[in-house]
């Protein structure tokens, strides 16, 4: 079944114009599905079916997909010199790769100071999106460019781009491999980290190599300055100061090499509100997401000889708090578990609490976006979401793509809510489970903790096995 995926990625590549002309690799299918063919009623009647789902929708071949989906907005004759304009996107928009495209951003002058353009669909004006020396298919654009939610697609950028037979006016050229992005909150790790994982994807779809020699640069289309406590995570990407729309507004800026990446909310994205097939787990493009970034910013290896660690992820917020935190604390120690309290708060530094996760085999915590670090925990490691706040898939799916355990609180009886704010005179009726605070029995805790421990022992001694075989050959 991996075979054949590859030889299907192969062909594609081979065989349909490309995002991109450089080869696209892979890393190895690691996807599983169970042989329970209940678990996917509805979605596939065998488990090889099951897989090739999985595979389509959570894995390379969602990039298989895009990449044979991509057409050609303005093409240039290959007998044209390399001046000459190109653009290629995927369907609807969702990603492009322009060459010698022109951005006039003197329009913004003066609106980067009076105006909040962050998600602003009118940033540009007809006109202002400019290509020179090739044929631009203005009916395709127009029929792709119909997503008008700024972080689902570029139609609302790209709808106003023409073709010039003057050629194009510069103030600067930027030679530089760029990347102009559209971000999600930057201050929710769950949100941002879509970001970046569209970011990752639409490099491997451009064939870009990670790092780029000549550097890369990244315009932010915000005129609001770049400000989070994820900050180091740009160094998976670049080395180079991060531009907004205040670095270039009033210049006509011509780009040698621009790429659009995939973004965050699109429909039928991957990451957020992915629709992802019930008994199948563990998608390789994850994985390699993850040793990516964890390469890119330094972060140790971990040791699957340790002991448990379990890390408890202690919020500070108003809502969504442990009360008896101490106590179960407490009953863990006793238990032998090397328990590790994190308050992840802005005043810890990233890298220091990514170095925390690598260190992690369970990592614990109610519903909420500090979760999201699972996606670098040790490919053996376990998430117990002790409560998900009748939010049930939102990490659930994210383990599973990142293809570690998950579990979560099923005793509802063994639980105790307490509203956040009982004083609240708007308040009506009972709190939203988000919006509450809980007691959690310390015995039921120690139980399904135990059960988690138990499967990270088991995939902690394969995985070290097979690191120990390979490395006697």
């Amino acid at each position: 079944m991996r075979q054949c995926h590859r030889l299907i990625s192969l062909l594609i590549s081979s065989s349909l114009s490309s995002f991109s002309s450089s080869p696209f690799s892979y890393s190895p299918a690691t996807h599983l599905c169970t042989s329970d063919t209940d678990s996917y009623t509805g979605w596939a009647e065998s488990k090889e079916e099951a897989e090739e789902e999985f595979y389509s929708a959570a894995d390379w071949g969602y990039l298989d997909a895009l990449r044979a989906g991509s057409s050609s907005l303005c093409t240039r004759s290959p007998k044209e010199e390399n001046s000459k304009s190109s653009i290629i996107c995927t369907p609807h928009l969702q990603a492009c790769k322009a060459n010698n495209i022109m951005i006039d951003f003197r329009g913004l002058a003066s609106r980067v100071r009076r105006e909040n353009l962050r998600y602003s669909t009118d940033i540009f004006w007809p006109g202002q999106l400019v290509v020179s020396g090739c044929d631009l298919n203005t009916s395709y654009l127009m029929d792709h460019a119909t997503a008008s939610f700024p972080l689902q697609s570029w139609g609302p950028e790209l709808r106003h781009l023409v073709e010039s037979k003057e050629g194009m006016q510069c103030d600067e050229t930027i030679d530089t491999p760029t990347l102009m992005v559209k971000l999600d909150a930057t201050s929710n790790m769950y949100h941002h980290f879509c970001d970046f994982f569209n970011i990752f994807m639409s490099l491997k779809l451009n064939g870009s190599v990670l790092p780029e020699p000549a550097g890369r640069q990244v315009l932010i289309l915000d005129n609001h300055p770049y400000h989070s406590s994820f900050r180091p995570a740009w160094k998976s990407v670049t080395d180079r100061p991060l531009l907004d729309l205040n670095s270039v507004a009033g210049k006509r800026i011509c780009f040698t090499d621009l790429l659009l990446p995939l973004l965050p909310r699109m429909v039928y994205g991957l990451y957020y509100g992915t629709p992802l097939i019930p008994g199948c787990h563990s998608s390789s493009m994850f994985s390699a997401f993850s040793t990516w970034f964890s390469s890119a910013l330094g972060l140790p290896s971990p040791n699957p000889q340790s002991p448990l660690r379990l890390t408890l992820l202690s919020r500070t917020t108003k809502y969504r708090q442990i009360l008896n935190e101490q106590e179960i604390v407490e009953a863990l120690s006793d238990k032998g578990y090397q328990v590790t309290v994190a308050k992840f708060t802005p005043l810890v530094p990233f890298q220091e609490q990514l170095e925390t996760i690598r260190n992690t085999d369970i990592l614990v915590g109610i519903h909420g976006a500090g979760l999201t670090h699972l996606l670098f925990l040790p490919d053996w490691a376990h998430v117990l979401e002790l409560y998900n706040c009748e939010d049930p898939g939102c990490y659930k799916d994210l383990a599973r793509l990142r293809g570690v355990g998950y579990s979560t609180w099923t005793a509802e009886e063994l639980l105790t809510q307490v509203p956040g704010d009982q004083t609240d005179p708007n308040a009506r009726g009972p709190a939203h489970k988000k919006f509450s605070n809980y007691v959690f029995d310390v015995e039921e805790t120690l139980r399904i903790v135990e059960e988690a421990g138990d499967k990270v022992l088991v995939d902690k001694k394969k995985i070290y096995q097979k690191k120990t075989n390979n490395d006697e050959l």
